[in-house]
């Protein structure tokens, strides 16, 4: 049985997150030094999304 406090409480988690992993990478954005930081922290969350994506993609090939 699913428990809506429970969804309740990971969306109220998974927003504020959200919004903090938003919040320093503007502030970061900002400054010289930071631009690279936001650079790297775009490219290594885009790396493991796409990873991720392409081993469910083989695994399911592999099962048919």
């Amino acid at each position: 049985e699913i428990n809506p406090l429970k969804l309740k409480n990971n969306l109220f988690n998974n927003m504020s997150i959200n919004i903090l992993y938003g919040f320093i990478i503007c502030i970061l954005g900002i400054s010289i030094i930071g631009v690279p930081i936001v650079i790297y922290i775009i490219f290594y969350k885009s790396f493991l999304i796409s990873f991720t994506i392409s081993s469910f993609i083989l695994k399911n090939k592999k099962m048919n």
